[in-house]
């Protein structure tokens, strides 16, 4: 009895449940109606942006759609669509599961082969299959009702099926229709056979994790095991308090047990846009960002039998539905992806849209995105998006993967940005590791927080900023160090020739937040009611004006910045509510004046950004010009240099000075002068007639009505005048040179030599007489320079003096080694010509008359020698030109074979060519031969006046010159060089001048002439370039060896006649080693000579001053040459002076 009441009262129960039901369904159909418009037409729009290849803007769309869709063709075109824009954006897993999720919900669904590509039609068929594969395998038991009771549910509807079930089948059957968890007592407690339903065994480390299926919070916490699970694909979100919330994608079996396992990570804040490099400015607005991630992806473990979703594997997050759903509406990708796509903002790195610390934009982010990226990873950028997540979202940690931007049509995310759970983060400076102030002592986790740099903050490269949660202060983040500067007053107003002080209840600064010019201005500091704060300063001059721009941002004609003059407010100087940048200007007179610029509040309220700006003040004189130099008791002496010295105000560029004898103009002393305040007269005119009535006047040149006159003042007539040197002149160490003098006047008959390099004394001769000439060898104490010069002055009166022009000292070159004599057998020497060095420091030597060539180790220890009279191959007829190329082959001039030859470093013959005559490649007496380092090969055809250029196999390339005396044309040229350039020098003996040319023979420049001065030459034979390409040329009858700039100009010479050591009786060839050693074939000597600059690094302090004296050298004895038959090697050009 009680069992049948129990079962009538259910069925009462049943019945009310299920009309209730059928109202329901009876209003939906209405209500979607509306909704499938919708899908409709987001599907379309979808489809649209698809066809623009605006792919995950179309994904969106479908995601909209999916939410409102609710037939089953209106869910699986969805479906369908997604999957077809996932596969366009080259996510296949993606797409194959919409796919899949398509196939499910409408197994008949096909498509048209023609519209799509091979691989998806490939794909869909593959999936199909499956699909069909997967449904007979789980097909479940139907439950069969009567036919006429079928045919009734048809033209009742829905809820009257669900009635129509309770009637005939009872309670157990309604609870299968509504899918209810209701037990029949022949299954597992939901109306359906055990067989259908699986479980998920959830793990996690730590344990004690929320656990939520497909969205819905199961009430469970890890580890534990899910059971009842329906088969197919489901989530898991797992959530604890300080750790990433993490999604897991399982696919479960109808009577399996699917196992996940998964580490939780902890959070880590990290700081962005504050690299090495970033430089703030105190009292600067910046925006401070951060992000907020896990340190690394989770681990997930599958047991066997169970499916587990492959972009697990690849470290792949999702959102949940409802994190999916706060991201959907607020439709944010689609106008975040377009705006990314226009921007033209491309940082350093490559990256898009990278902008100022004091902007809220987008920031680019690169890197390649992967396949595991779903469609609900749809991100905002700004913090309200994120906060709008976190009101909507139960977990403490959500993952959030950035915005990525569009590159090449893919997408490109660069990470994860997770959201702490705890709401709030603190915010501190650190300068070192050393504390320095909080910015913020709680403020609202949104990745953005908006500071005033603290003005009062020290410069420094060391600042840091981190970030920390309030709620657990192991979790922070730290930027790199980046840099803090301050403006000072004087850059910020951009005038440093004042002198600025601030002051009152807060000091002004310099911010770059607010300016009118050049970055930056001045601000009034932070005052509170009744407080003030001001800047000032003191101008003198006058007459003139002080022109500055301020601004002010403050409550209306109550708080005001004013401007004072000596304590004075200056009426109408005084602004107030919001003034922008406006310039005022004051006029001053002559004097010192106290200048001030006031903010002021009242005692309440504040309006703006209550402060005042002050920037570019300048002070404005008129122009005048005041004489301080010279005055009446100056003394000048004619002859001498002579100081004139002003000051002026206001804008003259340029003076003039005039010197006067009373009022009567003597000489315009410098016609335009830049208005520097100084002037030196280099010399005071000796023709000028002695007075004491002199005056000085200097006046603006572009109106003469500026001036002013100096106090009269006394010239007078004794001089000293430096003949020599001059300006021209360049010294050697090592050199002999006279310097010399002329005085006038009451000059004593001793005077003072002083030798200055620039201001500095470093040499000196006392009481010398005063004779005019003091003749100098130069030693080594001396650097090399283009500031020397020389000072004679009156030995009594040192304010009688003259001085040289400037000129140059250059280093000379000593004697370091020699080897040979005269005689045939190994290392002597008969008539040595040339000589050559190759990479390894041996030196060739071409021995003339013994006719053959020697090859010695750089300090002159023989090694072998080659060649003998005759004109076989390796024989020679006085060779005389020899050079070596970069891989040691040596090539030699057969001077009376008319040829050249080629050997190996050892003396093997290699190849020759020439012969005697004029045409191309034949010679007529050639001497001279260089190779330039591409292995060009040029000879001095020195009997047919020209240069023939070969390659290293002796092919004709080119030739150029004939016989004369103009640009190109030659008389006799015995010696030739090639520099690194691949410049050609010539010596042209018989024009006593080397001659430049480029490679192809043109004409360069040209430099020399007869003589024995400097660069002037008797018989210049040899010639060589160093690794720095200066030139040194053997100046053969004046028996020395003179060195030259790539462009003639002479440096030094060192050498004279005679057969000591560093002594030459005619030099002829030589050339530079690569550690700077000069060789050098003392032909008369019979030997070979060693050259090295001198070393100065032994040489005294330029404070310690040295004594010099005058040189009493060893007279020189004529010149004498042997009396040798040269035939055939004639030693003189055939029109010898």
């Amino acid at each position: 009895m009680n069992h049948d009441i129990f079962q009538s009262k259910l069925l009462i129960i049943s019945v009310i449940f299920l009309f209730i039901l059928l109202i329901s369904s009876d209003v939906l159909p209405k209500n979607n109606v509306s909704a499938q418009r919708d899908v409709d037409r987001l599907i379309r729009e979808g489809k649209d942006l698809y066809k623009n290849g605006e792919y995950r803007e179309a994904i969106v769309k479908f995601l909209e759609a999916k939410d409102l869709a609710r037939t089953r063709e209106e869910i699986s075109e969805v479906y369908f669509n997604l999957s077809t824009a996932y596969y366009a954006s080259n996510q296949s897993v993606e797409a194959k599961q919409h796919l899949q999720k398509s196939l499910e919900t409408l197994p008949e669904r096909t498509i048209d082969a023609r519209y799509y590509s091979a691989d998806f039609v490939e794909m869909f068929n593959e999936t199909k299959a499956e699909s069909i594969k997967l449904k007979e395998k789980e097909k479940r038991p139907i439950v069969k009702a009567k036919p006429a009771v079928e045919k009734k549910v048809k033209k009742g509807g829905g809820g009257l099926l669900i009635i129509l079930g309770v009637l005939v089948l009872g309670g157990g059957a309604a609870a299968f229709l509504l899918g209810g968890k209701g037990s029949d007592g022949g299954g597992n407690g939901n109306g359906t056979p055990a067989a259908v339903y699986g479980s998920i065994q959830v793990l996690s480390s730590p344990t004690g994790a929320q656990v939520f299926l497909d969205g819905s919070d199961t009430g469970s916490t890890t580890n534990t095991t899910l059971t009842n699970v329906s088969p197919g694909s489901h989530t898991v979100d797992l959530v604890m308090e300080g750790y990433e919330d993490d999604q897991v994608f399982v696919s479960v079996t109808a009577g399996q047990t699917a196992t996940v396992s998964v580490t939780l990570t902890e959070p880590t804040i990290t700081v962005l846009e504050l690299p090495i490099g970033t430089v703030w400015t105190t009292g600067e607005g910046v925006e401070i960002k951060w992000g907020v991630s896990g340190s690394g992806a989770s681990q997930a473990v599958v047991s066997t039998g169970a499916g587990l979703d492959p972009l697990i594997n690849q470290g792949g997050r999702a959102l949940s539905r409802f994190q999916r759903r706060s991201f959907q509406e607020r439709r944010f990708l689609r106008s975040a992806l377009k705006e990314r796509r226009s921007s033209e903002d491309v940082d350093s790195y490559g990256n898009r849209g990278m902008l100022s610390s004091n902007t809220s934009e987008p920031q680019g982010i690169s890197g390649e995105i992967s396949s595991s990226v779903k469609e609900g990873d749809i991100v905002h950028e700004r913090a309200k998006d994120i906060r709008d997540i976190k009101r909507n979202s139960r977990v403490g940690i959500i993952n959030a993967p950035v915005v990525p931007q569009i590159s090449s049509g893919k997408f490109r995310p660069s990470g994860d940005i997770r959201v702490l759970g705890l709401s709030n983060v603190k915010i501190d400076l650190y300068k070192g590791s050393t504390f320095n102030q909080t910015i913020v002592s709680s403020t609202e986790n949104d990745g953005s927080y908006l500071w005033t740099v603290d003005p009062s903050l020290a410069d420094g490269t060391d600042y840091k900023v981190r970030i920390l949660s309030t709620s657990d202060s192991s979790v922070y983040g730290e930027s790199d160090a980046f840099e803090i500067n301050s403006v000072d007053i004087s850059e910020a107003v951009d005038n440093s020739d004042l002198a600025w002080s601030t002051g009152g209840d807060a000091d002004w600064f310099g911010q770059a937040g607010s300016y009118y010019y050049d970055g930056d201005a001045l601000q009034s500091g932070a005052v509170s009611d009744s407080q003030l704060s001001y800047v000032q300063t003191t101008v003198t001059g006058g007459p003139g004006s002080l022109n500055f721009y301020w601004k002010v941002s403050s409550e209306n004609t109550f708080d005001n910045l004013t401007f004072y003059v000596d304590g004075v407010e200056v009426p109408n100087y005084q602004i107030s509510g919001e003034v922008d940048w406006e310039q005022k200007t004051y006029s001053i007179g002559g004097g010192s004046y106290l200048v001030k610029w006031e903010y002021k509040k009242d005692s309440s309220l504040s309006s703006g950004s209550d402060c005042g700006w002050l920037d570019k003040v300048e002070l404005i004189l008129d122009n005048t010009i005041t004489i301080t130099n010279p005055t009446s008791s100056t003394t000048w002496t004619k002859g001498n240099p002579a100081d004139i010295t002003w000051t002026s105000t206001g804008s003259i560029t340029n003076v003039k000075i005039d010197l006067y004898k009373g009022i009567t103009l003597q000489e315009t002393i410098i016609s335009s002068t830049a208005n520097d305040g100084t002037y030196t007269w280099a010399t005071v005119n000796s023709t000028l007639a002695d007075g004491t009535d002199y005056k000085v006047r200097v006046s603006s040149t572009t109106d003469s009505g500026v001036y002013d006159e100096s106090d009269a003042f006394t010239i007078e007539g004794r001089s000293i005048t430096v003949t020599s040197p001059t300006s021209a002149d360049i010294w050697s160490t090592g050199q002999l040179v006279n310097v010399t003098w002329t005085s006038s006047g009451a000059v004593s008959n001793y005077v003072d030599l002083d030798v200055y390099k620039g201001t500095t004394l470093v040499g000196y001769a006392s009481s010398i007489d005063n004779d005019g000439i003091f003749s100098w060898l130069v030693d080594s104490f001396y650097v090399e320079g283009t500031d020397y010069k020389i000072r004679i002055s009156d030995d009594t009166d040192a304010s009688i003096y003259g001085e040289s022009g400037i000129f140059t000292l250059n280093h000379g070159y000593e004697y370091v080694h020699q080897w040979g004599s005269y005689g045939s057998v190994d290392a002597l020497f008969d008539d040595p010509c040339d000589v050559a060095v190759d990479s390894s420091g041996n030196v060739y030597v071409t021995d003339s008359t013994n006719h053959r060539i020697q090859k010695f180790t750089s300090d002159g220890t023989f090694l072998i020698n080659w060649g003998s009279n005759g004109s076989g191959d390796g024989q020679f007829s006085f060779p005389y030109g020899v050079a070596v190329d970069s891989s040691n082959y040596v090539y030699v001039v057969d001077y009376g074979n008319h040829r050249v030859q080629k050997f190996t470093s050892g003396g093997t013959y290699v190849t020759q060519w020439g012969s005697n005559g004029s045409g191309d490649g034949q010679f007529f007496y050639p001497q001279g031969i260089a190779v330039d380092n591409i292995g060009y090969v040029y000879v001095c055809d020195a009997g047919n006046d020209r240069m023939q250029k070969f390659t290293s196999t002796g092919l004709f390339v080119i030739k150029w010159g004939s016989y004369g005396s103009g640009d190109g044309q030659f008389n006799y040229s015995t010696g030739i060089a090639v520099d690194s350039n691949r410049y050609v020098y010539v010596a042209d003996q018989g024009n006593n001048r080397i001659q430049k040319f480029y490679s192809d023979g043109t004409f360069a420049t040209k430099w020399g002439s007869y003589g024995s001065g400097d660069g002037q030459f008797d018989y210049p034979t040899g010639i060589a370039v160093d690794s720095s390409n200066n030139v040194y040329v053997s100046d053969s009858f004046n028996d020395r060896i003179q060195k030259f700039r790539p462009d003639g100009t002479w440096v030094t010479k060192w050498g004279s006649f005679g057969s000591l050591d560093g002594e030459f009786n005619w030099p002829e060839g030589l050339t530079v080693d690569s550690f700077g050693y000069v060789y050098v074939s003392d032909f008369y000597n019979y030997r070979i000579q060693k050259f090295q600059a001198i070393d100065t690094s032994s040489s005294l302090s330029l404070n310690s001053p040295r004594i010099i004296k005058s040189y009493l050298g060893p007279i020189k004895s004529s010149k004498t040459r042997p009396n040798k038959s040269r035939t055939p090697l004639t030693r003189r050009p055939r029109n010898k002076k």
